[in-house]
């Protein structure tokens, strides 16, 4: 009875061993169930997350397909717009070298024309300058004849002046020794003697003059026909013979002579009309000089407008350049920023993967 108790007991306790035992697996099975849904669970939304990575690494390379695409139609449009600049550029220096050729071209047929003009001009002025200077020298010889006439007159008054002085002097001479020999020439004089042998002036004959008396002619130059009268002498003889009636020649002016003019007239008018000349060559010199300053200054400045929108053009270029090389360094950055993630994504699922595969 008692080992049957103690076989019983031993039965129960062992029983209840295995009952804990089993209690201990199913708890065991239950937590393994367990675990085994919640990886399960794990994998599905692992996979889940697999397939949306998938589906974002296809959304992902569409859009760098897309970036890439619009990157090479925007380095396409890029490259356009330099060629449209530069075609610019070169019609734009094209139009300017024409306009620059047509602008020489006017201005060289302007030039001509001005130049045509202005000898036109000079020509007729000295053509004018030439008859003037001719008939000044016509003028200049007809008053060298006159001259010569009045000098060759006077030169025959003053030998007739000084053959009257000679003759005067003679008669002077003759008389004094008449004289000087009679007793009393005032008594010879009285009976008539004297009136009958002295001379009877007249107003074609000069009366005689006492000795060393200078005559009218004397000391005169040959221009001037108005004799200088000395003053009278003391001498009673010198009276008598200054109180006779003497004809003076009058000037040539008061007879009305055609009185030639002033020998330096001519070379005035000529000097004059030179200066003249060289007046008007200095004035075309300095039209012309100032012509082409303005010539020079309108080519200077289309050459600087030209500079000017040149540089523009310039800076344009080197600005679309510089957009292109920021354009292709942001692309190229969002590109490797693209790829990075990409990658960082596939990392993660294959590591999920790769957990899941471990458990």
């Amino acid at each position: 009875m008692a080992q049957r108790d103690a076989a019983t007991e031993r039965i129960e306790n062992e029983a209840e061993e295995s009952r804990k035992e089993l209690d201990a697996a199913r708890a065991a099975a239950a937590k393994a169930h367990r675990e085994a849904q919640k990886l399960t669970v794990a994998l599905d939304e692992s996979r889940r997350a697999a397939a949306d990575a998938l589906t974002r690494v296809e959304s992902l390379t569409e859009r760098l397909e897309t970036a890439e695409a619009d990157y090479a139609y925007a380095e396409r449009l890029t490259e356009e717009a330099v060629k449209e600049l530069e075609t610019e550029r070169a019609r734009f220096e094209l139009e300017g070298e024409k306009r620059a050729r047509r602008e020489k071209e006017f201005m060289r047929e302007a030039e001509q024309t001005a130049s045509r003009r202005w000898e036109a001009q000079t020509q007729d002025e000295v053509e004018d300058l030439r008859a003037q200077v001719t008939s000044l020298r016509a003028g200049k010889e007809r008053a060298e004849h006159l001259l010569a006439a009045s000098s060759a007159e006077n030169a025959a008054r003053v030998a007739a002046a000084e053959e009257k002085r000679e003759a005067a002097e003679l008669v002077a001479t003759v008389v004094t020794a008449a004289t000087a020999t009679a007793v009393s020439p005032m008594a010879t004089w009285l009976r008539g003697v004297g009136v009958q042998n002295y001379p009877t002036p007249s107003k074609a004959t000069s009366p005689p003059l006492a000795p060393g008396y200078p005559t009218p002619g004397a000391g005169s130059t040959p221009g001037d026909a108005t004799p200088r009268l000395p003053a009278r002498p003391a001498t009673a003889q010198a009276r008598r013979i200054q109180t006779q009636t003497v004809e003076r020649p009058e000037p040539a002016r008061s007879r009305g002579a055609n009185v030639a003019p002033m020998p330096g007239a001519a070379r005035k008018t000529i000097k004059s009309l030179k200066s003249r000349n060289e007046e008007l060559r200095a004035k075309l010199d300095d039209e012309k000089k100032a012509r082409n300053e303005r010539v020079e200054a309108r080519e200077n400045a289309r050459d600087a407008s030209a500079k000017k929108h040149a540089a523009k053009l310039e800076r344009k270029l080197e600005s679309a350049e510089a957009r292109l090389v920021a354009l292709d360094e942001r692309w190229s950055a969002a590109g490797k920023a693209w790829n990075a993630k990409i990658e960082d994504e596939k990392n993660g699922v294959v590591r999920a993967f790769e957990v899941l595969e471990c458990e």
